[in-house]
């Protein structure tokens, strides 16, 4: 994938920049679901989309990042709806968040 070649903001980018140099170019997929929003991108575990970290930038301090983390529906657990949210991380911090909520080996 050329990250210069996806419709997102600089911030974005640079981010995915950093995060694909962090954890390698096939620890993760980017999502369609948010691909109109500018500034903001989705990134799944890979082969379960459903596991997703949707992170942007809008709202948030300068170099800072919000990340919703999503969670799969499980049988027999209601676990539709499900976010656990933060705002305002550093890139180290997101990136820790980001590794352990994809399941990533770093």
């Amino acid at each position: 994938m050329n990250i210069w070649a996806v419709n997102k903001t600089e911030d974005i980018k640079k981010l995915l920049i950093m995060l694909t140099s962090q954890l390698g170019k096939e620890a993760f997929d980017i999502s369609e679901r948010w691909q109109t929003d500018l500034s903001a991108v989705g990134l799944c575990k890979r082969g379960d989309p459903s596991l997703v970290a949707y992170i942007y930038t809008h709202g948030q301090e300068p170099d800072k990042y919000g990340v919703h983390l999503l969670f799969p529906e499980l049988p027999d657990v209601n676990t539709r709806g499900i976010i656990d949210a933060k705002e305002n991380v550093t890139f180290e911090q997101l990136l820790d968040i980001v590794a352990i909520h994809l399941d990533i080996v770093v």
